[in-house]
């Protein structure tokens, strides 16, 4: 858990303001603080944002959003938009769509 920092630059992942979900996240200046540049990395392979209620890292064509988990415990499973791995270069990977995060520009969007 903690912050999710750029390799190529010193920018960190970031809700932006007032994201409750469905806002694409930002590249922002890493402060070391939490909050909106807080996040966890669950068993389920999740990336987790729950500052003020439970926001995962949504994969999607475009930008990259914070949508609700879709694993919510027992009986519940997680959609592939919502699974990520981390590769041993560092970089975050949806194996659903077969994609990467990329961090190039304001907003961080997926590339193959």
């Amino acid at each position: 858990s903690g912050y999710i920092k750029s390799v190529g630059q010193p920018l960190c992942l970031d809700v932006g303001e007032n994201n409750q979900g469905g806002k694409p996240l930002i590249m922002y200046t890493c402060h070391g603080l939490g909050g909106n540049q807080y996040f966890e990395y669950s068993a389920q392979h999740e990336i987790r944002h729950n500052i003020q209620k439970e926001l995962c890292l949504h994969a999607a064509q475009g930008l990259v959003q914070l949508k609700a988990c879709t694993y919510k415990g027992h009986k519940t499973v997680v959609t592939g938009e919502q699974i990520w791995e981390i590769q041993k270069d560092q970089l975050l990977y949806n194996p659903f769509l077969k994609m990467c995060l990329s961090a190039n520009g304001e907003h961080p969007s997926l590339v193959s």
